[in-house]
């Protein structure tokens, strides 16, 4: 039981060629595609590329920062228009008016206006800006809820067109009538002589530079207490949002009396903001934030002022935070997306100016991750796709090389196996393979198959020619037993279907002897029993051999070819057709029958007994065969 596991083992073990080749083709394949991915994600080549978008939207970032900036600090700069109003203010008090008739009423205002509307139409073409205005006041704003004050605001809706000389580009939002009469510039359609004041926050954009300014009772530079509005509004009666810069209008003895600012539209600062160049497919946005406080804890949280994208912002929240993981930028959240965002402080304010403190300004450049990321993703896709087509061409190719190495030897097994069902005498043609080792194999085993035919064929045809009928088999260890044609019928015995182990030949020659009375020939001639004949050297020398096969241990498969008194040696047992004569008898058989070459011949190992005859032959040939 135990040896038929190990054999069923071994079976299980045994591979064909073709796995074989094909399974090592496929291992070294595994490696080589293991190898790859192993060398490209050490490089950190992915990591590289996304840092590389990363740093590509900070430049972009950080330039257009750079000339947001330039923008917003050229646009508020008001020291010109401010010179200009002080100047006319002073004139007119000089002239027997005082600061406070000045902005008591539109009536009041209008001298003011008329000498410095030319500056400020001046200035209004000279900056980029899309409005310009003068509001005056010198009391408590909040007493003034519900009314109006003396206010001029000159608009220019594309700043960027060619200017008029007729001034027909130009708009006026609030101005007295007198002054709109002289300076003969269109009205929009919500024209009133004063600006509103509604007490909330839509009047926070004049509203907080100038009482900021009283408080302080002026001591500073009026552009010290210049503020950015920080959310988007809209004039009374008009649907476009805007942001403005304020200054208050300080006399030189202290008095506010005022403000003065420009405006630039959302819709205008959204041109100056190109998405488009965050990414090359147009995905992006700018976003003109503020931020009430420097970044905490790595984060930081913004209010969206302005936002320049494809949908306007829409999708955006007012109000977002920002993962810092550098100091240029982090990531973010914008409408379900994860996005990386690249943040740029502007400088608008100087250190000491009063809303410098909590009012942060910053440009926010943000694009998906999936969009910014895109290219290294392509990378990435690409390299699958490679590596899947790799391993499906490296799979196709070790099939082909298995396949084209293991049909010679499948076809040489096959030869080789249907070899063993040729007619004897026949030699097994093996095809040429092409393989030039395969090739000696076969010549090999052809010539070893034709020296086997050629030494089988030499002792039939021994037997065949010899004078007198004979018959011999040959025994070898894990052989099957090799007899003549004419081996059994000699015996009287009908011929074993199958092959014949050496043992069971054993058994089966004893049984034979031993319980056989009547072994002898079997052409019906005068025989002799076995009993007959015990005395003769012929009986005892077969006896001998019998007990010598019961007690010799076989140890090797040398085959000894031993002759006994009476017996005659032809690599097998023998028997030959004759008579009682020929047997051998009183009238001096041992000797005719040595003389006629004797009745049975032994072919079988004997270690240690010695033969009790070799016999001679007249044929040198013979002789010295029989001696080797």
């Amino acid at each position: 039981m135990h040896i038929k596991r190990e054999n069923e083992t071994e079976k299980d073990r045994e591979r064909s060629v073709f796995s074989t080749v094909f399974l090592a083709l496929v291992a070294v394949l595994a490696v080589e595609i293991a190898m790859l991915l192993l060398s490209f994600t050490l490089s950190g080549f992915t990591s590289r590329l996304n840092s590389n978008a990363e740093q590509i939207l900070d430049k972009q970032v950080v330039n257009r920062a750079a000339y947001i900036s330039g923008q917003l600090i050229e646009a508020q700069d008001l020291s010109g228009l401010d010179s200009a109003v002080n100047r006319a203010a002073a004139q007119l008090v000089q002239e027997g008016e005082t600061v406070a008739s000045l902005t008591s009423s539109n009536e009041g205002s209008a001298p003011l206006f008329d000498a410095v509307s030319d500056q400020m139409v001046r200035m209004l073409r000279e900056k980029n800006v899309t409005g310009v205005y003068i509001v005056l006041h010198t009391g408590e704003l909040s007493r003034t809820a519900g009314g109006s004050l003396p206010c001029l605001y000159l608009r220019d809706l594309d700043p960027s067109a060619p200017a008029s000389a007729t001034n027909d580009d130009l708009l006026l939002e609030h101005a007295p009538a007198a002054v709109m009469h002289r300076m003969s510039i269109s009205t929009s359609e919500n024209w009133e002589p004063g600006i509103p004041v509604t007490g909330g926050a839509q009047d926070d954009f004049f509203r907080l530079p100038y009482d900021r300014a009283r408080e302080d009772g002026g001591i500073q530079n009026a552009a010290d207490y210049g503020r950015w509005s920080t959310e988007s509004y809209t004039l009374a009666g008009d649907s476009r949002p805007v942001i403005s810069y304020t200054q208050p209008l300080i006399y030189p003895d202290g008095t506010v009396y005022g403000v003065i600012g420009v405006e630039l539209l959302t819709r205008y600062l959204q041109s100056l903001l190109p998405y488009s160049e965050l990414q090359n497919d147009g995905f992006g946005t700018y976003l003109l934030a503020r931020s009430p406080d420097t970044t905490q804890d790595s984060s930081m949280t913004l209010h969206r002022v302005v936002t320049s994208a494809a949908d306007s912002g829409s999708s955006l929240s007012d109000v977002f935070t920002v993962d810092m993981q550098s100091e240029s930028g982090g990531w973010t959240r914008f409408g379900g997306w994860r996005c990386y965002a690249s943040v740029v402080p502007l400088s608008l304010y100087s250190r000491n100016a009063p809303f410098s403190e909590g009012s942060h300004w910053m440009l926010v450049g943000t694009v998906s991750t999936t969009r910014l990321f895109a290219f290294s993703r392509s990378v990435q896709e690409r390299l699958v796709i490679t590596i899947l087509l790799t391993v499906l061409v490296g799979l196709l190719g070790c099939l082909f090389s298995s396949r084209r190495l293991a049909g010679p030897i499948t076809r040489l097994s096959d030869e080789v196996a249907a070899s063993a069902k040729l007619a004897p005498g026949n030699l097994p043609r093996l095809s040429r393979t092409g393989i030039a080792e395969l090739d000696r194999f076969a010549a090999a085993f052809t010539d070893l198959s034709r020296s086997i035919i050629n030494t089988s064929t030499r002792f039939q045809r021994i037997i065949d020619m010899a004078s007198v009928e004979l018959a011999g088999y040959e025994l070898r260890e894990g052989a099957p037993v090799y007899t003549t044609d004419n081996f059994f019928s000699m015996l009287g015995r009908r011929e074993p279907e199958g092959e014949l182990s050496p043992h069971d030949f054993e058994k089966l020659i004893e049984r034979i002897i031993t319980e056989n009375e009547n072994f002898g020939l079997p052409d019906g001639g005068n025989q002799r029993a076995l009993g007959e004949v015990q005395n003769t050297p012929h009986d005892a020398a077969f006896h001998q051999y019998l007990r010598h096969r019961q007690n010799q241990d076989r140890k090797d498969d040398r085959a000894d070819h031993v002759v006994y008194p009476g017996l005659n040696e032809a690599r097998g047992a023998s028997l030959r057709g004759g008579d009682a004569e020929d047997v051998g008898g009183p009238d001096g058989s041992d000797q005719h029958a040595n003389e006629r070459g004797g009745n049975v011949a032994v072919n079988e190992r004997f270690n240690d007994v010695p033969p009790l005859e070799r016999r001679d032959d007249d044929n040198p040939k013979r002789q010295k065969h029989e001696q080797a």
